[in-house]
């Protein structure tokens, strides 16, 4: 309903009911989807073919009661085909008065993640956040610790995604929700803020279209730290192929220190293997340069490596009349190098390389 008020296009719905399994069930199938029973809240969630989601919650008492278990006063407005709008909890008056503010105390203390989704609310709706519901954020942000990891991960994707997130950002650190989802000092969090704010500023003069790798980007900066030992987001849960992918910026952050070379380059790039492109974007960033040169460099090594015309591992083994094994695969590394450095061109060069370097 808040969307609605607010003339906002939406994807999500949330429906509340008797015997709501079966018509989740039956809305699975209509929508080529899959229903997930979400225990805690009682709720059936289908998850729709094009990835939408449709909530139906059982009703336990009447609706008043089920509004008052929500998080925020605008997001406890309903409508019935029978009463029309339902707002005991004047909602829509929060929203005339672009407010974010809980229902009671406990409802931060039922669900300490809204802590989080309050800054993520405000923000998203250009909203201010009430001060009792400041304070009672202070009080429960503490809490964290409690929530499971992937709910944290979900929200802050979603809180990462903002415009000028930055300052919803430092809101966060001045209100100590921060500092208990990343363990580092404050002037650590501080740096790693002007980071994200810098590398937005960044993505606006490139214009890239590459909006899901920035998110990782974005969030590896936030939680970086120089000591190595201490991986952040090995305290939020993310499925093993982005953890690898956000891992391998690190070690691109790593190993960019000093004066780049094209030899340097060269490995960040190989070992970023299909993230090198995430790999370019950072370097351009963290080494301030508005031009994609490296971007450019990504895409020469990526057309070095799947390029037809080239010389294959199974071509080495007849030019030098060897058996399989890890010399081939050396041989050809140092060749994909020599290749993006220049010094090899024609395919002519690529086989004198090879025959030069089999003793």
């Amino acid at each position: 309903m808040r969307d609605i008020i607010l003339r906002r296009s939406f994807k999500d719905r949330d429906y509340v009911g008797s015997n709501v399994k079966d018509l989740a069930l039956k809305t699975a199938r209509k929508f080529k989807g899959k229903v997930i029973d979400i225990n805690r809240y009682n709720v059936y969630r289908v998850v729709t073919w094009d990835n939408n989601f449709i909530d139906f919650t059982e009703l336990d008492e009447n609706i008043i009661s089920d509004l008052y278990k929500r998080d925020f006063t605008i997001n406890a407005i309903a409508w019935s085909l029978k009463e029309g709008i339902v707002d005991p909890l004047h909602g829509i008056d929060d929203i005339r008065k672009n407010t974010v503010r809980h229902i009671h105390d406990n409802s931060l203390a039922d669900d300490p993640l809204r802590c989080i989704r309050a800054f993520r609310i405000a923000a998203q709706l250009n909203f201010n956040i009430e001060k009792n519901t400041l304070l009672s954020i202070k009080k429960h942000s503490k809490h964290l610790n409690s929530v499971a990891s992937e709910r944290i991960t979900e929200e802050l994707i979603k809180l990462l995604n903002i415009h000028k997130v930055t300052e919803l950002l430092y809101s966060m650190l001045k209100h100590n929700v921060l500092h208990e989802l990343l363990p580092l000092t404050k002037r650590n969090i501080i740096d790693n803020i002007n980071a994200v704010r810098g590398f937005d500023k960044f993505i606006l003069s490139v214009a890239t279209k590459k909006i899901n790798k920035i998110l990782r980007i974005k969030l590896k900066l936030l939680s970086y730290t120089e000591n190595t030992r201490q991986d952040i987001l090995c305290n939020l849960t993310l499925s093993s192929r982005i953890l690898r992918r956000i891992n391998i910026i690190h070690s691109a952050l790593r190993m960019s220190r000093g004066r780049l070379t094209q030899n340097k380059l060269y490995n960040i790039l190989r070992l970023s293997e299909e993230n090198a492109d995430v790999a370019a974007l950072l370097l351009s960033f963290v080494k301030k340069k508005k031009n994609l040169d490296y971007l450019v460099s990504a895409d020469k090594l990526n057309k070095i490596l799947n390029r037809r015309n080239g010389v294959s591992g199974n071509d080495i083994q007849k030019i030098g009349n060897l058996a399989p094994g890890r010399k081939i695969g050396v041989i050809k590394e140092e060749m994909y190098r020599q290749m993006f450095l220049g010094n090899l061109r024609r395919k002519d060069e690529i086989r004198k390389f090879i025959k030069a370097n089999l003793t």
